[in-house]
């Protein structure tokens, strides 16, 4: 399931650089020094953080750490706002997402 979110990662990210999604580099004074496009690792750690939230310290979960079932939720809640924001994601139908997903229709 890792790389069909990491695919998704980088689906998202180059979605969000097209609209202009920069993050700011601020000096010691908090003035905007530089400004750069959104990185896919920064897309990932966002999302991650966002869609499962972070402990006291302000980390978040790993993916490569999670069990089928957390990871199936971070997908699908990511999934549903991807098609809600027209994002063009691909579910390939031999993935342990697809897999899975069928088995709890079934």
């Amino acid at each position: 399931m890792n790389r069909t979110w990491r695919m998704w990662v980088e689906t998202t990210g180059d979605w969000l650089r097209a609209r202009g999604v920069v993050v700011d580099i601020r000096s010691r004074s908090g003035k905007v020094v530089l400004s750069r496009p959104i990185s896919n690792e920064e897309v990932h750690d966002y999302y991650v953080g966002h869609w499962l939230g972070r402990d006291e310290h302000g980390d978040r979960e790993k993916t490569s750490k999670m069990d089928k079932g957390r990871m199936l939720h971070l997908m699908e809640l990511h999934e549903q706002w991807c098609l809600d924001k027209g994002v063009p994601i691909v579910i390939p139908n031999d993935s342990e997402f697809m897999q899975l997903r069928q088995r709890q229709v079934a």
